[in-house]
């Protein structure tokens, strides 16, 4: 059933009114006119509340009022002078309707009343003014009426020099009653009318909707994007995107130049990239705690510009820099010159791409635009990154992270990690030249630069290479016994005398070096019985020197190869090319496929691979890849080796046709055009890459990063075909992926609960933690929970909660959500802040999270202590849960304080049944839910104190701490009054009970 909301064009004089607001927001971003800020629909406005420009400099706002024909429109095509003066006709028992000029002239006043200043009003319309005289009747007398456009300019002459209503007279007697009658359908006093009419502008004849398109995106061209039609373009459509913000009631329909900033920014980064983070490790080493604690000390008080933190390959330098990242506040900005192993990159060498100059201050810059306190700063610089040189990037990271120091009163930290990665790529220029002398950074910034020690790369900068005023050098020692047994420990079964004796061994072979003792932990975590893993451990050829243990490793492998295969068989060549080509990865199904004479299955992969297992690692998808990125390295050195080009380019091929021929699996959509591409195979590639290749590598999950390189691509081989059918074809895939990513981008802000059992793209979107971002945070652990408990897939939901939570802990959630000077029970139950504690609560109880440090902490007093007492109830409400209850989990339940609403409702589910345990009706119930202090106030009667201060409070203290109160406090500042006697609630006596010692 049709309807005019149905009808086409039905949407034109909404998009028309706000391409009309857009025009102003462009002048706005341009720094044109003075403007402040653009606001579409002015709330409580009559009239002219269409767009309305609020300007600086004591400039007056300017109120526009549009006017829209549809295309298909057959009447009133014309403005006339009788639309502007008639009265509508309203409803029954309403009065007349004011007429459009009424309208007008009483939003100009209702505004000089509120601002005390007289706006400029416009009327905007694509319609043109009339141009037909017309017979009419003012005050029972007859006159000719002027055509409206020719009326509009004999009064605008006449307005020009006129001080007031009086001095308006024409000589025409038609003229003049035409005048009365215009004057007279304002509505507004003699006084007002020539003020009124001399703010009036009306814009007729404007452009259509598709002109108007035409003409925003020229200015954007001309005045915003440096006369790039392409930016321009993609500008335009972040600017309409937005307007589904800026003019709705759930948006803010005020719009300033920083929001349009912010908008813009978007161009500069993909909203969809994976972050790049390396987690802090478990457990961190005590060594890395104390040489952490160093560092942070180091950077807040060292008077350098520069710290250079160095170690050898493998010695731990960036999960140190991630530990500290993790705990300074203000958290330092941080740039990394190479990729995670987990991050997907469609490129051949792990250092291209990410050394030069531009990604280096691209990215700081982005970071630094985030920062709350440079809210409102405007740019000296283009904000669109594409349009800035190298030198305006770097020159606007260095002042803002000075005028952030100075906001901040405190440091602000540049962090640049892994320059060696830099010094090893094979391009000509990296930012390793572009680096800042200590001289030349500003005041309140200190860059932390770290890599492998400067004696071994001569294109480090001079000023690293040796002593120099302003850096300050701090070598990264290795790592010790107490640290082993502490990796042992976690994960290892070895404890006690076993595990230090394979603790000294550990080091004795590695020297302390970290890769190489994580290599030696990994290759001993399967063994029970000490003196195996001692004897495996010798032989394995570990040393300090990690090179060396994979040249061992490597030569090891061939040997055993060349045996299963005989002399002369190609298949570790294969292995290594086959990795190279796809960052380090193995697919056994796909060596299987690619070479069936060599891998007849997939066990021989397996077999093979093996020799390689101490460091390689299984990955969920059934591939295996290295363990660490520097083997990977490794690899890819042997796959280059000279008189390997024949199995590179033999391997690319039968790897393109296994790929090309494994449908329906993700790994046709993440590597075909890669491997189509190192064959050198231009036409497939431009005919795989179509709308549908697009569609299913998305439904497949393919990383946006691999997608984005794989458009690149074959579009710059459509281009260079000089075939416009490939272009044509390439372009189509390009529109479906650019649809896919504004699908994403809707998505992203809502965050739904997902019902799949396997992750999807959206899951590795993760928003930085703030208060308006945490029920998205409070979703995921929902959907962590509902993974594990409800379908089972454990591994899923261990690999989300990493993804979102990696090197985040509760304690440090609170010290970004909570106010400390906020008063108890800010938060209300339903708020994100609440909802992510209490869901992060129950789900450390399934899975057996350890947050005793968490838990069990002192009173953290403010909003803080409110917040932990949600992950307290929930988490108590989940060890209940659990299918059996051991006696720990009941010590635990019985110590931790939970909310008296929390202990109501867990007596009431117990009572009634929801909750059922055998083990909460046998003797060991005796054990008590322990309330909060503030919950005890409320139910409880305060009693005289009796601990060793010589009150009379029968509650147990420790040699000098009270914890009556329910916080530790010494006790010569306890007084009695605020000591209160504990109270337990019994499991299956829900009555006030008094725990005795």
């Amino acid at each position: 059933m049709s309807s005019k909301y149905s009808q086409p064009g039905a949407g034109d004089p909404y998009w028309f009114e706000w391409y009309v607001g857009l025009d102003y927001v462009i002048s706005m971003l341009a720094g044109v006119d003075d403007i402040e800020s653009v606001t579409f629909q002015e709330a409580g406005l009559e009239g002219v509340d269409d767009v309305v420009v609020r300007r600086s400099q004591g400039l007056p706002m300017v109120c526009v009022q549009v006017k829209h024909k549809k295309a298909s429109t057959t009447t009133a095509n014309n403005l006339t002078f009788a639309a502007l003066v008639t009265e509508g006709v309203s409803s029954e028992g309403e009065g007349p309707k004011k007429s459009l000029l009424a309208s007008l002239a009483a939003g100009w006043k209702q505004i000089s009343l509120k601002e005390e200043a007289a706006p400029e009003i416009v009327l905007y319309t694509n319609r043109e003014m009339g141009v037909k005289k017309s017979d009419a009747v003012y005050m029972g007398k007859p006159y000719k009426r002027l055509p409206l456009g020719e009326f509009w300019d004999k009064v605008s002459a006449k307005l020009g020099s006129a001080t007031s209503f009086s001095e308006l007279i024409f000589d025409d007697s038609d003229l003049d009653a035409q005048w009365h009658e215009f004057a007279d359908s304002t509505n507004l006093r003699e006084s007002d009318v020539v003020p009124f009419l001399s703010s009036l502008t009306i814009k007729a004849g404007a452009p259509s909707l598709r002109d108007k398109e035409i003409e925003l995106t020229g200015r954007l061209k001309d005045e915003v994007c440096a006369g790039s039609e392409e930016l321009a373009s993609r500008v335009f459509t972040l600017l309409a995107a937005e307007l589904r913000r800026w003019t709705t009631a759930a948006g803010d329909n005020a719009v300033t130049a920083e929001i349009v900033r912010e908008c813009i920014c978007g161009l500069n980064r993909n909203p969809m990239e994976a972050p790049i983070g390396v987690p802090v490790p478990t457990p961190v080493f005590p060594s890395r705690e104390h040489a952490c604690s160093l560092l942070c000390d180091k950077l807040e008080s060292s008077d350098s510009k520069v710290v250079f933190l160095q170690g050898r390959p493998g010695s731990g330098k960036t999960r140190l820099v991630s530990c500290l990242c993790e705990r300074m506040t203000p958290r330092p900005f941080r740039f990394y010159a190479f990729k995670p192993l987990d991050v997907d990159e469609f490129s051949y060498s792990p250092d291209v791409g990410i050394v030069s100059p531009r990604e280096l201050w691209s990215t700081l810059l982005n970071q630094l635009r985030d920062a709350s306190e440079l809210s409102g700063e405007k740019p000296r610089i283009p904000i669109i990154n594409e349009l800035c040189n190298d030198d305006e990037l770097r020159s606007e990271v260095l002042r803002l992270a000075g005028l952030l120091s100075t906001r901040r009163g405190s440091r602000t930290i540049l962090a640049i990690d892994g320059i060696d990665h830099a010094a090893r790529a094979k391009e000509k220029l990296t930012f390793l030249r572009h680096l800042p002398s200590p001289t030349s950074i500003p005041d309140g910034v200190l860059i932390l630069v770290s890599g492998q020690p400067a004696n071994l790369y001569s294109s480090y900068p001079q000023w690293l290479r040796g002593e120099h005023a302003g850096v300050e050098v701090v070598s990264l020692p290795n790592i010790d016994a107490d640290d082993v047994s502490a990796l042992l420990a976690e994960r290892t079964g070895f404890s006690g005398h076993d595990s230090l004796v394979l603790s000294n061994e550990i080091i004795n072979i590695t020297n302390g070096n970290t890769l190489s003792v994580m290599y030696a932990v990994n290759a001993v975590a399967d063994e029970m019985d000490c003196g195996r893993a001692v004897d495996k451990l010798r032989s394995l050829g570990l040393s300090e020197n990690v090179e060396e243990y994979y040249e061992s490793i490597w030569q090891k492998a061939d040997d055993e190869i060349q045996r299963h295969h005989g002399n002369g068989s190609n298949a570790l060549g294969l292995i290594a090319s086959s990795m190279h080509l796809l960052d380090g990865a193995i697919y056994p199904g796909l060596l299987c496929n690619a070479f069936p004479d060599v891998f007849s299955e997939e066990y021989v992969v397996a077999r093979d691979i093996s020799i390689l297992s101490p460091l390689l690692r299984k990955c969920a998808d059934g591939s295996t890849c290295p363990i660490h990125n520097d083997f990977r390295l490794f690899v890819s050195s042997k796959a280059l080796e000279p008189g390997m080009e024949g199995y590179l380019r033999f391997a690319s091929n039968n790897l393109a046709d296994a790929a090309l021929g494994m449908e329906g699996d993700v790994v046709r959509s993440c590597y075909s055009i890669r491997l189509l591409a190192a064959s050198r195979r231009v036409e497939e590639c431009i005919n795989l890459f179509d709308a549908s290749y697009v569609i299913d590598a998305v439904a497949h999950g393919v990383p946006w990063r691999i997608l984005c390189e794989q458009a690149k691509t074959v579009y710059g081989m459509a281009c260079e075909s000089g075939e416009l059918e490939n272009v044509l074809r390439v372009q189509l895939a390009l529109s479906t992926l650019s649809q896919v990513n504004e699908h994403f981008e809707y998505w992203l802000e809502r965050r739904p609960f997902l019902h799949f059992e396997e992750l999807v793209g959206m899951d590795y979107m993760v928003p930085p933690l703030s208060k308006e971002t945490a029920a998205l945070y409070a979703t995921t652990l929902d959907r962590c929970l509902w993974l594990l408990k409800d379908v089972g897939c454990a591994e899923q939901s261990d690999e989300l909660y990493g993804i979102w939570f990696s090197g985040l802990s509760p304690l440090a959630a609170l010290s970004l959500l909570s106010d400390s000077n906020e008063e108890d029970g800010a938060f209300r139950q339903d708020d994100g802040t609440s909802m992510l504690m209490s869901a992060w609560g129950g789900l450390a109880a399934a899975r057996g999270l350890d947050f005793d440090d968490f838990l069990f902490a002192a009173d953290l007093g403010g909003d803080a202590e409110d917040l932990r007492s949600r992950f307290r109830d929930a988490f108590v409400r989940g060890l209940l849960m659990r299918p059996s209850l051991e006696d720990e989990d009941l010590s635990r339940i019985a110590e931790l304080p939970i909310t008296g609403d929390a202990a109501a409702d867990t007596m009431r589910d117990l009572l009634t049944g929801a909750l059922r345990h055998r083990a909460l009706r046998d003797a060991r119930s005796s054990q008590s839910f322990r309330l909060t202090r503030s919950d005890a106030k409320s139910v409880l009667w305060p009693t005289p104190c009796v601990c060793q201060r010589g009150c009379s409070c029968l509650v147990p203290t420790g040699p000098s701490r009270c914890y009556a109160i329910g916080k530790e406090v010494s006790i010569e500042k306890a007084s009695p009054s605020a000591c209160l006697q504990r109270v337990s609630f019994s499991v299956m006596n829900p009555t006030a009970t008094v725990s005795t010692p």
